[in-house]
C-alpha cells in the first residue's frame, strides 16, 4: 500500500478537505455509500481501509483511517507504534491534545478504545471541530 501523508487542514493522501464527493469518488475507486450514524447529516463514502465524511454539500470534511492505511505524519507511520508511544511523539508537536484524542493543531484525532492500540485516526478539515 502506498505511504498516505497528512497535510494538516489541507489534504491527506489525493483527498483535498472542501474537494467534492465525485471527485473524491473518481480518484480513488470502489466504494460503498452508507450512513454513519442516524445523526449524520450526510452520508460517507467506504472505500475500504478508509471513509471519507461529506458536508451537507458533498464536500470532504474529514477522513477516517483505519490499521490497514500506511499513514503518515511528518516521519511517524501512525500505525505501527502503541497509543502511549504515539501519544508521547504528538503530545511534543501538540501539547494541546484534548481527551479525546484531538490533536487539532496537527488537523487529525486518534482512537484507541483499550488505550494500547491504534484503531482509527480521523483527519479534517478546518472548522470541522468548531
Amino acid at each position: 500500500m502506498d505511504k498516505i501523508e497528512i497535510e494538516p487542514y489541507e489534504k491527506v493522501g489525493n483527498i483535498k478537505f472542501g474537494s467534492e464527493r465525485e471527485t473524491v469518488r473518481k480518484d480513488n475507486g470502489n466504494f460503498k455509500e452508507f450512513r454513519k450514524s442516524r445523526f449524520s447529516k450526510n452520508s460517507t463514502d467506504d472505500f475500504s481501509s478508509f471513509h471519507v465524511f461529506y458536508s451537507e454539500d458533498d464536500r470532504v470534511e474529514a477522513v477516517e483511517f483505519f490499521r490497514e492505511s500506511n499513514l503518515y505524519f511528518h516521519d511517524i507511520q501512525l500505525f505501527s507504534q502503541s497509543y502511549g508511544d504515539l501519544k508521547a511523539r504528538l503530545n511534543a508537536l501538540d501539547s494541546n491534545i484534548t481527551e479525546d484524542g484531538i490533536y487539532k493543531a496537527l488537523g487529525f484525532s486518534v482512537y484507541s478504545p483499550d488505550g494500547e492500540q491504534v484503531e482509527s485516526i480521523l483527519v479534517f478539515g478546518k472548522g470541522y471541530y468548531d
